[in-house]
């Protein structure tokens, strides 16, 4: 409420102080270098793919305009053209092509298909939902992520989990992915991160990924802006203090044990 009524949008050429502190809290709370505001989970899930494309061009070698990135069946990613190519519902893709070239989409929970498609030199990175959730809620055998991630680093491609459905303790954990320990290259994150308060999410990755994408090649006029940074770090702090995590795992247990 304080910041709602202080200012609520910045132009992104200001500073702001609301932005550096929600930065600082999400990337200290899961181990990372850098965060990249956006709004919606679509524009998140584009900006993952825009740079996971710029880091295969300028750090992995990937001939211009010829980088692929690898989607799984069935995923959901928003209904923006880029995430409807990778789409393979008929409901969400009949009559907007033609679609995004250079998405490769392979069968979710099976890693063979996986590790064929990431042996092509000019794959890029892997954007896989933990646990799929539009076309129900779909959990993978024990230890597929941990097997994807160590295929990614075996081809030296991206692993990007896309956490907006399953993150932020919605399974029992702060992320899907650590219940196999696997740390993605690039997280992204959306829907609880807000508390359901405002459009906020956020792409968080390492320097040597982020820094990739140079001031002015990427950005939002609603991103990172003060308001909905305050109100993200209020939902972290409720996530945290009130253990949301871990509470309802514990009392599923509990209740399934008896």
């Amino acid at each position: 409420e304080s910041q709602s009524r202080r200012i609520a949008l910045t132009s992104r050429a200001f500073y702001n102080d609301a932005l550096g502190e929600f930065a600082e809290r999400v990337t200290m709370l899961f181990g990372y270098e850098k965060l990249l505001p956006m709004n919606s989970g679509s524009e998140a899930v584009e900006t993952a793919l825009k740079l996971t494309r710029r880091w295969a061009y300028d750090v992995k070698g990937v001939a211009p305009d010829r980088a692929k990135v690898i989607f799984c069946e069935n995923n959901f990613a928003g209904r923006t053209i880029a995430a409807v190519s990778a789409s393979t519902s008929s409901d969400t893709r009949g009559g907007y092509g033609p679609f995004l070239p250079g998405l490769v989409v392979v069968p979710y929970d099976d890693l063979a298909a996986l590790e064929n498609a990431a042996r092509d030199p000019e794959a890029a990175g892997f954007i896989v939902e933990p646990i799929q959730g539009e076309a129900g809620v779909v959990v993978p055998s024990e230890g597929y992520l941990r097997g994807a991630y160590e295929i990614c680093r075996r081809h030296g491609i991206l692993f990007v989990a896309d956490e907006i459905q399953s993150g932020l303790g919605r399974v029992g954990k702060r992320l899907a992915c650590d219940y196999e320990d696997v740390r993605p290259d690039i997280l992204v994150l959306g829907k609880a991160l807000s508390g359901g308060v405002l459009p906020l999410s956020a792409v968080v990755a390492d320097d040597d990924i982020m820094l990739c994408i140079k001031p002015n090649q990427h950005g939002s006029t609603f991103g990172g802006n003060p308001l909905a940074c305050r109100v993200g770090i209020e939902a972290l702090n409720v996530l945290e203090e009130e253990r949301l995590a871990e509470t309802p795992f514990a009392s599923a247990t509990s209740c399934a044990a008896n």
